[in-house]
C-alpha cells in the first residue's frame, strides 16, 4: 500500500472519528411527541380526527384579530422608467413589480 492509500484511509478513519464523537457529546435535544389528535364525535356517530395543528404554529386567534388580519394591506406604488408596480407594507413583501423594458 502506498502512502496516498494509507492517507486517504487514516483521514476517514480520522472523519468518522469526530463525526461520531460529535454527535456522541452534542447530541441535540430530543424534540417532544405531539399529541395525539383530539376525535370529535359528530351527530351521525361517525368519529373523525380534528386536524392537527402545523408544528410550530400559533393558537387560534381571536375573532378581532381574523377580521384584521382580512383587511387588505396598505400599499406604495413604484412608477420608474424600468419598475412599476407596488410593494406590500405588511411585511415588507415586494410581490406586484414588473420590469418595463424586459422583453
Amino acid at each position: 500500500m502506498d502512502d496516498n492509500n494509507r492517507n486517504l484511509i487514516l483521514a476517514i478513519v480520522l472523519s468518522m472519528l469526530v463525526i461520531v464523537g460529535w454527535s456522541t457529546f452534542f447530541a441535540p435535544q430530543p424534540q417532544q411527541q405531539a399529541e395525539a389528535p383530539a376525535v370529535t364525535q359528530p351527530a351521525d356517530g361517525v368519529a373523525t380526527p380534528a386536524p392537527a395543528p402545523a408544528p410550530g404554529a400559533a393558537p387560534v386567534a381571536q375573532t378581532a384579530e381574523i377580521t384584521a388580519a382580512a383587511e387588505p394591506a396598505a400599499r406604495i406604488e413604484i412608477a420608474s422608467d424600468s419598475l412599476s408596480g407596488s410593494l406590500s407594507l405588511a411585511g415588507g413583501r415586494i410581490d406586484d413589480l414588473l420590469l418595463t423594458g424586459y422583453r
